[in-house]
Formats: structure tokens, C-alpha cells, sequence
């Protein structure tokens, strides 16, 4: 992993939109991400890859 800005849309819940600054197929971290260092390893617990039921 390594840290990168993005940019914000639409805030709704647990759900946020990113309207830049991540490609198609990187992941995001959404939860522990301040304990997160460049270059560690990390676990992936949840992936969403159908947004049907999750877009705004």
C-alpha cells in the first residue's frame, strides 16, 4: 500500500464518492487507514467490484 490523495464527492452514510485521484482496479482503504505506513502490507476484508446496490 501506499498513501495518495484523492478527491470527494458525495458523502451519504458510510458511503463516499472518490471524483478523482484513484484508478480503475486500486483499492481504498476506508477504516485504520492513519495506521497504514507506505510499503506495508495489509489484509483486504471487503471488496466491492458490483456498485449497482452502492451507487448514489
Amino acid at each position: 500500500m501506499f498513501k495518495k490523495n484523492v478527491s470527494l464527492g458525495i458523502m451519504e452514510k458510510w458511503m463516499i464518492q472518490v471524483t478523482s485521484g484513484l484508478e480503475s482496479g486500486q483499492n481504498l482503504i476506508v477504516e485504520g487507514h492513519r495506521d497504514v505506513e507506505d510499503g506495508q502490507a495489509v489484509k483486504v476484508v471487503h471488496t466491492v467490484t458490483e456498485t449497482g446496490e452502492y451507487s448514489f
